[in-house]
C-alpha cells in the first residue's frame, strides 16, 4: 500500500511514461476522445457557469486597470487644458474687481494689483528649486512682456468704460492677430481658415462694440470711438505679444515670464496714469478697497503661473480653445453678479468671435496636413 501512494505521487509529480507501443496508442486514443467531448460542450452549451469562461473572465477582470488608476491617467491627459481654464478663470475675476473699484483710476488700480503681484511672485521665486534662466530668449521675453503688459492696462480700461462680457470677447480676438503678425514676423503659413476666421472675428467684433460710423445715429451707438479703439488696440498688442511666446517656446521657467511682465505693468500702468491726468497716485484710505486690491494681485499672480504651465503643457490648439472660454465666463458674471443683460447683437457677435477661434483650432487638431491656399 505504502509502495502504491509512492508511486501515485511519483506519476503526478512527473507525468507518466508509457511502457510500450500498445499503452501509447491507448493514451492517444483517449486524448483525442476527451478534447472531442471537450469541444462539442463548448460549442452546444452556453452556460454561465462555463469553467473555462470564467477563468477568461477571471483572468480579463485581473488584467484590468484599477477604477482610481484610469481617473488618475484621464486627470493626467487633462491636466494642460484644466490649468488654462483655471488661469483664464481666475484672471477674469481678477479683472472683474474693477467693477467694484469704479472710484480708484484705472492706471492706479493697475499698478496696484502689478505690484502685489511682483510681491507675492518673490517669495515663489525665492524658494523656486529650478534655476530662472531666460536661455538666450531675452530679446522675445522682453517685448512679450512688455507688449503684454500694455495690453492688460487697456483691457482693464476697457473694462471700467464698456460692459464686462463686451471688452473680454473683444480682446479674444488676439490669437487670430497673432497668425497674422506670425505671417508678417516668422514666416509662418497663413492658409484660408485663418482668414476666414479673422473675417468672421472682425464681424463679431463690430457687432459688440457697434461703432457709431456703421450703426449710423448717436442714439444707437454703445460706446464712444475712443473705447471702441482701445480693446482693439489691446488685443493687437496681445496678439504681438503671442507671436513673440511663440519664438520662446517651452524650454524656460514658467516664472519668468511673469517676473518681467509684472513690473512692465507698474511702469505702463504709471504712464497711463498721468496721461489721463488722473490725480496722484495715493494709497487707498478704504480698507474694504486694500483688501480687493491685494486679493486682485494674488489672482493675477494665480492666473499668469496658470496660464503659462498650461500653455507649456498643451498643444497650441486645444490651449487656445480653452483660453477663450473666458468670454462665457465673463458674460456669466456680467449677467449673475453685476446684474447687466447684455444686448443680442453682443451675444451674436461673441458667438462669432468664439466661432473664429473655433474654427482655426479644429482645423488644427484634425486638419493639420490639409493645406488650403498657403500663402
Amino acid at each position: 500500500m505504502g509502495e502504491l501512494n509512492h508511486v501515485e505521487h511519483k506519476s503526478y509529480k512527473y507525468p507518466y511514461q508509457p511502457q510500450n507501443d500498445l499503452e501509447l496508442d491507448s493514451i492517444s486514443l483517449a486524448s483525442k476522445e476527451s478534447k472531442g467531448s471537450r469541444d462539442s460542450l463548448n460549442s452546444n452549451t452556453s452556460s454561465p457557469h462555463d469553467p473555462l469562461k470564467e477563468d477568461d473572465f477571471i483572468e480579463k477582470k485581473e488584467n484590468a486597470e484599477p477604477v482610481g488608476i484610469c481617473c488618475k491617467s484621464f486627470l493626467r491627459k487633462m491636466e494642460g487644458k484644466l490649468l488654462i481654464l483655471a488661469g483664464g478663470t481666475a484672471g477674469v475675476f481678477t479683472m472683474s474687481l474693477k467693477k467694484f473699484l469704479l472710484t480708484i483710476p484705472t492706471g492706479e488700480f493697475t499698478c496696484a494689483i502689478f505690484l502685489f503681484s511682483l510681491l507675492t511672485l518673490l517669495p515663489i521665486l525665492y524658494f523656486q528649486e529650478e534655476k530662472i534662466d531666460p536661455k538666450g530668449k531675452l530679446k522675445f521675453i522682453m517685448p512679450r512682456a512688455f507688449f503684454g503688459a500694455l495690453a492688460g492696462v487697456l483691457k482693464i480700461w476697457s473694462i471700467q468704460e464698456m460692459n464686462f462680457g463686451d471688452a473680454v470677447a473683444i480682446f479674444a480676438l488676439c490669437p487670430l492677430f497673432a497668425a497674422i503678425f506670425s505671417r508678417i514676423l516668422w514666416k509662418e503659413k497663413l492658409d484660408l481658415w485663418t482668414v476666414l476666421s479673422l473675417i468672421i472675428g472682425i464681424g463679431g467684433m463690430v457687432l459688440v462694440a457697434q461703432p457709431p460710423f456703421i450703426f449710423g445715429s448717436p442714439d444707437s451707438k454703445l460706446y464712444s470711438p475712443l473705447f471702441f479703439l482701445v480693446p482693439i488696440i489691446g488685443a493687437i498688442l496681445l496678439g504681438f505679444a503671442f507671436s513673440c511666446m511663440r519664438r520662446v517656446g517651452t524650454e524656460i521657467n514658467s516664472l519668468v515670464v511673469p517676473i518681467i511682465l509684472c513690473p512692465a505693468g507698474v511702469v505702463n500702468a504709471i504712464i497711463l496714469h498721468y496721461a489721463k491726468q488722473d490725480d496722484k497716485l495715493v494709497v487707498p484710505s478704504c480698507y474694504y478697497d486694500r483688501i480687493l486690491l491685494f486679493c486682485g494681485g494674488m489672482g493675477l499672480t494665480l492666473g499668469l503661473i496658470l496660464l503659462n504651465k498650461g500653455l507649456a503643457m498643451e498643444k497650441s490648439g486645444p490651449g487656445v480653445l480653452m483660453r477663450n472660454f473666458d468670454i462665457v465666463t465673463a458674460y456669466l458674471i456680467q449677467i449673475l453678479i453685476f446684474n447687466n443683460t447684455p444686448s443680442v447683437l453682443s451675444i451674436v457677435g461673441s458667438v462669432l468671435i468664439l466661432s473664429s477661434i473655433m474654427i482655426v483650432t479644429v482645423k488644427k487638431l484634425f486638419f493639420e496636413h490639409c493645406k488650403v491656399w498657403e500663402f
